[in-house]
Order: C-alpha cells, then sequence, then structure tokens
C-alpha cells in the first residue's frame, strides 16, 4: 500500500520520544455529513460543503491524535497536506493535546478556479465551538482568542475527488 508509505510520516530526532517512525494507515475517517459527491466544485454551495466535509473529518481526527496517526486522509489531503496534518497529530499526541468539537464553515466563495482542477475557496471558519484541551482536559484557548477567521482553501482535483492541498489567510483575516 503506497498510500501508507508515501503518508509522511515523520522521523523521530534525538531527544524526542521513541514514537515510530512509520504508522500504518488502517483507519477509515468518519465524518459529519457526506462529501461533495457530484465531484464539482462549480458553484459556491459545492465548494462550500467540499470545505465543509473536509473540516469536519480533519476535526473529527484531532479529537484522538494518537489514533489520527492511523487514520488514513488520503481521500481528502494532498501529499504535502498530509504530511502536514501527521506533524501535527504526532506532535499533539506527544503533548497530550485534543480538540472537542469542529468548525463551522460560512459564506463559501470560489475566488480561483484556474479550470485545470485548482480550485481557492474563501470562507469564514467559525472556531468558537472547538476547544482544544491538554491531557488533564484544561483548556488551551481562552476567551481572548480569535474565533472567527477568513481563510483560503486551496483544493486539487486528483481523478474524482477534490483534496485540500493547503490553506491561508489573508492580510485581514476578520469575517
Amino acid at each position: 500500500d503506497t498510500t501508507a508509505a508515501a503518508s509522511g510520516a515523520q522521523s523521530v530526532g534525538p531527544g524526542q520520544s521513541g514514537a515510530p517512525q512509520s504508522i500504518a494507515k488502517t483507519i477509515t475517517p468518519q465524518s459529519a455529513g457526506p462529501a461533495n459527491a457530484s465531484g464539482s466544485m462549480g458553484t459556491a454551495t459545492e465548494a462550500g460543503e467540499q470545505a465543509q466535509y473536509v473540516a469536519n473529518t480533519l476535526w473529527n481526527a484531532y479529537a484522538d491524535p494518537e489514533q489520527a496517526q492511523a487514520t488514513d486522509l488520503s481521500s481528502v489531503l494532498t501529499e504535502s497536506a498530509l504530511e502536514e496534518f501527521d506533524a501535527q497529530a504526532l506532535e499533539w499526541s506527544r503533548d497530550g493535546t485534543h480538540a472537542e468539537g469542529t468548525p463551522t464553515l460560512e459564506n463559501p466563495q470560489i475566488i480561483s478556479d484556474d479550470g485545470a482542477g485548482n480550485v481557492t475557496v474563501s470562507v469564514c471558519v467559525d472556531s468558537s465551538s472547538v476547544r482544544l484541551l491538554n491531557d488533564a482536559g484544561t483548556a488551551l484557548t481562552d476567551d481572548t482568542s480569535m474565533t472567527r477567521a477568513l481563510t483560503y482553501l486551496r483544493f486539487v482535483k486528483d481523478g474524482q475527488n477534490w483534496k485540500l492541498a493547503g490553506y491561508s489567510f489573508p492580510d485581514d483575516p476578520t469575517c
């Protein structure tokens, strides 16, 4: 299974925990809501549905970072995005961080579509229902944390799947 081998398992350096360098991707992700079954990102509604599906899939995996490392997210993430996800899941697993809740994506807009399978979607990410907790259950965020941020999501078409390739923020992320 080349997907598992190319999933971007991170190496363990000196002074870090002896976690395995490669974890088999044996768990199918569970997500709240259907994927964009049409295979289209031609409308803001379709783009928003796909973006919300990917966000739900990722945040559900972050609920248990140790399990997330074994979750095959290759159907929703490009290889480079999968490497970033795996690195974050490994870090959170090491320090006992986990997430509760999922963000809501509002006001999706297609801001770029090259017609060749590269689409950028602008969404307002409302993370007010998301809590990051340490292993003792103490919140790592407080009431002063920004809970809404304009976010640009880059999707790439791979076969029939739209995969998240990355994200960025504008100079003014207010939304």
